[in-house]
């Protein structure tokens, strides 16, 4: 009884420790900041090419990006393609031409999909399953409409470190703020 009582009570103290997870401020080149958990640091290695930030633990299996691309450039896009009428020129199109291109590559499954606003910009939150070589991993985007600049801010974990990390995700992603 007693070492039940004392599992359980450790079990509380780390549960309490990850949610009250100090988080640090992340300014990047005067374009855009976000709060990201302490525990991450930023990656030695380049997981992607086209990131403008990168950080990740190794420990949980935690991975965060930031990628960019310039409202012109995905407007000319539009312009010289006839991809349709589900790609406009706003948030929505771009998400939709992301979202196409990405479901090309990789097995996804279940998944959320939302409008918000982030900080007073126009967002899409989308949260969803993938499988890649073997693994299941759970991803947290928000697709960001920025002034002059689409942001893909984005979170992923893989599953069995998900459920105790998800409020984490979520509260980071939401501090994005174009500056």
């Amino acid at each position: 009884m007693k070492k039940l009582l004392f599992i359980l009570l450790a079990l509380a103290i780390s549960i309490s420790a990850m949610s009250q997870q100090d988080f640090q401020t992340i300014k990047v080149k005067e374009k855009f900041s976000i709060s990201l958990p302490s525990f991450l640091t930023p990656t030695t290695e380049d997981l992607d090419s086209t990131a403008t930030i990168q950080y990740e633990n190794a420990d949980t299996l935690y991975f965060f990006k930031v990628l960019e691309e310039s409202k012109k450039s995905v407007h000319d896009i539009f312009d010289t393609v006839d991809l349709g009428e589900n790609f406009t020129k706003d948030i929505k199109g771009y998400f939709n031409l992301v979202d196409q291109f990405a479901s090309d590559y990789c097995d996804t499954y279940g998944f959320e999909k939302k409008e918000t606003i982030v900080n007073g910009m126009k967002t899409i939150y989308y949260s969803l399953n993938k499988r890649a070589e073997g693994f299941d991993y759970k991803v947290n985007i928000i697709y960001v409409e920025g002034k002059n600049t689409y942001y893909q801010v984005s979170v992923w974990i893989f599953d069995e470190y998900f459920d105790s990390l998800k409020d984490i995700m979520e509260k980071s992603l939401f501090t994005f703020k174009e500056l």
